[in-house]
């Protein structure tokens, strides 16, 4: 079982704007698709963890930053690994390596019981005890703490989740608050759109049906976005400029 996993594969067209770069949901769902891969390999997807624990994962937050670019037909290698578990809190790293650009990613993560949610222990589920993990991040910066006060954010309107918004879990996939927090940008400012690094929060669990009315708030150096659900917080969201 390797402790790492590599896959070669390009930046096609439908992972691209319309000024040939690699769109920040795409970072992301390449993010997903390998982790899910080596999931499958530790014997820690889906349907394992289902069958063997009766437990599904949850991502908590995550990360990235751009260093130079990636675009349309590059050639790019994307690496991810899991660092050594704790209790409950999980991490796994993320590289894109490009010709021209590079990558570098880190995801949370937990388990919740299929039956009644609450979290549960690494130790309590078929997680892979005698696995080797690597002693090594990706190499970006901590996770930070996104509290934005929200009082005077602006309304920019409402998203219903719709059946290209759910995962196998069941509940909207986490790529796809990303792309509700994106599409509040306008054409001018994609055209100016100079950040390199973005960071989300999963705070609450929406379904099929469920109504998101997103929020946005343009700060000094960058642009923060939620969606509440009924009141409630569901994901909070940061694209930011870092050296």
């Amino acid at each position: 079982m390797n402790n790492k996993i590599q896959i070669k594969t390009k930046i096609y067209a439908s992972n691209c704007d319309d000024f040939q770069r690699l769109r920040f949901d795409s970072i992301l769902n390449y993010f997903q698709d390998v982790a899910t891969y080596h999931a499958t390999e530790m014997k820690t997807d889906f349907a394992s963890l289902k069958s063997n624990s009766n437990a599904f994962w949850v991502l908590t937050k995550i990360k990235f930053k751009l260093n130079g670019n990636i675009y349309y037909n590059d050639d790019v290698l994307i690496s991810s690994w899991p660092l050594k578990p704790q209790l409950i809190r999980c991490l796994r790293d993320f590289k894109i390596e490009g010709e021209n650009g590079e990558i570098l990613g880190s995801s949370e993560w937990c388990m919740l019981d299929a039956t009644n949610f609450s979290i549960r222990k690494i130790e309590s589920t078929c997680y892979p005890k005698d696995f080797e993990h690597l002693d090594v991040r990706s190499g970006v910066s901590p996770f930070n703490k996104i509290n934005i006060d929200v009082q005077d954010c602006n309304y920019f309107g409402s998203h219903t989740c719709v059946y290209t918004d759910i995962d196998c879990n069941g509940h909207v996939n986490n790529v796809s608050y990303s792309k509700m927090a994106l599409n509040t940008f306008t054409n001018k400012e994609f055209n100016e759109f100079s950040f390199n690094s973005f960071e989300i929060n999963f705070l609450s669990q929406c379904f099929l049906g469920d109504e998101i009315k997103i929020y946005k708030k343009k700060l000094e150096t960058s642009v923060y976005v939620e969606g509440k659900v009924q009141g409630k917080q569901v994901f909070k969201c940061l694209f930011y400029k870092e050296l």
